[in-house]
């Protein structure tokens, strides 16, 4: 879902888009991307990633960014722009599907980016 709200977010033009989502107990999940719009192509520059708002900040470029995603107006920095949280729609969803490589459907598997609550709760 974080490349498919940066898919989504033509209003912002061309630049450096973050996606950042609230993981709770001070972590986001995050992606950014550089987005060109002649042709409109959306590259990742680092993967999904669960992060602490230090490493996030320490991970993008110094030129002025726009946030998308429910935590964008509390990490964006001066000159940054924050969009108001709205989902991906389902067309950029789809239209991301039918672009993405042949896959085996069986050997899909979910990518978790942390334990879930009991389980940090458990192993301390």
């Amino acid at each position: 879902s974080l490349e498919a709200r940066a898919w989504g977010a033509t209003e912002g033009g061309a630049g450096i888009l973050a996606v950042a989502l609230d993981a709770r107990r001070g972590r986001f999940y995050v992606a950014a991307f550089e987005s060109t719009l002649e042709p409109h192509r959306v590259t990742r520059l680092f993967e999904d990633a669960l992060l602490e708002p230090s490493a996030l900040l320490g991970r993008l470029p110094a030129s002025p960014v726009l946030w998308l995603g429910d935590a964008g107006t509390r990490l964006s920095r001066p000159g940054d722009r924050a969009l108001p949280e709205s989902p991906p729609a389902a067309e950029t969803v789809a239209r991301l599907g039918l672009s993405a490589p042949r896959l085996d459907p069986l050997a899909l598997a979910p990518s978790y980016l942390r334990l879930v609550e009991a389980q940090e709760r458990r192993l301390g």
